[in-house]
Order: structure tokens, then sequence, then C-alpha cells
């Protein structure tokens, strides 16, 4: 599966690029302010995180903006980009009052296939902002007690991540679930 990685400058993004090619896909990367024009041969996009805020950035971001509106193959977005594909669908971010580091408890709030069986799990966090309700079209899967940790598209393949799943920490399913979530991508 021909991937797309969209660099939004995340200290995560070898561990990034590492979940990606060992779930089998054919990866691309391209800064954010350099996305190809042509994405015909590209079968999913990932927006990576960064240590920028979505809010007052929407210039800096603008083409990725874009590109969620339009892009109507596989997009998953990864912390900065879970909030970007949010607030694409106008969606409102909150500020936390201080960051969100290491393990959280987060529980399915939405059946779906890319949990399997799991009901609550535990992730690895880092972030500023939060989701603390979603609207139509994004639909919520899972929450932890800060927000929503992941939605998904009512009708188009996007998912958002809230937590990092490519931080590998002993005992947490994040991976996991991500592995889960290309597995059901590649097949449909």
């Amino acid at each position: 599966m021909k991937t797309l990685l969209i660099d939004n400058e995340s200290k995560h993004n070898d561990e990034l690029k590492e979940i990606l090619t060992s779930n089998g896909l054919d990866l691309e990367i391209a800064s954010h302010n350099q996305i190809p024009d042509d994405l015909t041969s590209i079968e999913l996009i990932t927006l990576s995180g960064s240590s920028h805020s979505v809010h007052g950035n929407r210039q800096r971001f603008q083409t990725e903006f874009d590109l969620i509106q339009k892009f109507e193959k596989p997009l998953i977005g990864i912390c900065f980009g879970f909030e970007l594909i949010a607030y694409a669908f106008g969606i409102k971010l909150q500020k936390l009052d201080k960051k969100r580091e290491g393990i959280e408890t987060v529980k399915v709030t939405q059946k779906d296939n890319i949990f399997g069986d799991l009901e609550e799990f535990e992730v690895c966090e880092g972030h500023s902002y939060s989701i603390a309700k979603l609207e139509e079209p994004l639909v919520e899967l899972a929450r932890s007690k800060t927000g929503v940790e992941i939605f998904k598209h009512q009708s188009l393949p996007i998912y958002g991540f809230q937590f990092h799943p490519e931080v590998a920490v002993d005992g947490q399913q994040g991976s996991e679930i991500f592995s889960n979530l290309i597995s059901l991508l590649k097949n449909s």
C-alpha cells in the first residue's frame, strides 16, 4: 500500500516510519510544506505529530487542511495530525492546563474492528490540546479522562489518534490498535 507520511516535524518520526514500514507499507515522506500535487498513486496518507499548535498556525499548515478536505482515500492523523483533522472539520480544541505526557488509560466508547476484544487499553500520550466532544462527520471511538483519543469519519476512511501509537512502551496497546487499523485498510 503506497503511503505518504506528511512530516509535521515530530520528534517521533523515526518511530512512526518504523511502525508504518513494519506493517508492510511502501513509504514516501514529504514535509508539510512540500506535499506533492499529484497524489493519484498514494493509497494512504498519515499526518505526523508536531511540537506546533494548530491554533495560530492555520496558514502554515493550510496545505494539509486543504488535503484533509479533498483526499477521499484512507487518511490517519496522529497527535497533531489528529488535531489537524478535527480542526479541518470544525471541531473545537481545548488547551489543557498542562501537557499530557506518559501512559494514559483509554476506554472504548464505540466498538470498532481496530480494537479486537479490547474494552480498555493503555497508550503513550504527548499533547497539550484535547477534544471534549465531537460533532458530525467525526465519530468518537475511544476516550481518556482528558478527552477523545480515537475518532473516525462517519463515511470516509479517516481516523485520528490523539496518542502516539508509534511510541512503544511496555504494556501499552497503541501500536496493536494502529496495526489492526492498517490491516483493515489494506484489506478494504
